[in-house]
């Protein structure tokens, strides 16, 4: 996964997709090249698990690899904060529908949102904030919490990568978790999406009522035809 990012420049944006911080999160082998070693050490401690959600949130937990003193476990948060926006956007590609097109495949409307959606994120360990990434996240409008105004100026003062081991672990594990996210979609937002498929349909009738008027007419129309050169409408 990591082998596919890009590195993104270094500019301040509001609040960005999943995909943005991917790419920024590339930069992250230059401060620790072992950086993969480290996620996978995360599973080996015991990995992240989903805890609790809320419309548009979903709290994970995850074990400490370092087992500091009395922190064991660290929670992360992940805040999507315009799926409203996604979902009235992304309703009328019907390649998101299911096979009969009676309504929205809540898992491919998931796996989009979830990649496209502007999130915020958040980690309670200690690298969050000693190594900057609390700050790095404030500073691109994507800190899920209480911002941080502190510059890692001596453990990161290029401000690699965006998010610490346990953050990637959780992002490296969303795409195990479609059914879920669509669950999620359909708990707290099932209104909202019922709405836009009601609006799609709708559309839809009144484009094959349109074609259907112009076939129609299409067909009412005087036959024409050529004699001697000359266009002659039938009688």
């Amino acid at each position: 996964m990591h082998d596919l990012f890009n590195k993104l420049n270094e500019v301040t944006i509001l609040e960005e997709p999943l995909a943005n911080l991917d790419r920024k999160q590339a930069s992250i082998y230059k401060l620790f090249p072992e950086f993969d070693d480290r996620v996978k050490a995360v599973g080996r401690a015991g990995g992240i698990s989903l805890d609790r959600e809320e419309p548009g949130v979903m709290y994970f937990k995850s074990s400490s690899v370092t087992q500091d003193p009395g922190q064991k476990i660290y929670d992360i948060v992940i805040r999507f904060s315009d799926i409203e926006k996604q979902i009235k956007r992304l309703a009328p590609d019907m390649r998101l529908w299911k096979a009969d097109k009676s309504a929205i495949d809540l898992r491919k409307l998931a796996a989009e949102i979830f990649d496209d959606s502007d999130v915020k994120i958040s980690c309670s360990c200690p690298s969050a904030l000693y190594h900057g990434f609390d700050y790095i996240q404030t500073k691109r409008k994507s800190k899920a919490g209480d911002p941080e105004t502190r510059a890692p100026r001596i453990r990161n003062p290029h401000e690699y990568g965006v998010a610490c081991k346990h953050i990637q672990a959780v992002r490296d594990a969303l795409p195990w978790y479609k059914s879920t996210l669509a669950s999620h979609l359909k708990r707290y937002y099932s209104k909202s999406i019922a709405s836009a498929e009601k609006k799609v349909l709708k559309m839809q009738k009144a484009i094959k009522k349109g074609v259907e008027f112009l076939k129609k007419r299409e067909a009412e129309k005087p036959v024409s035809y050529t004699r001697g050169g000359k266009a002659v409408k039938e009688k």
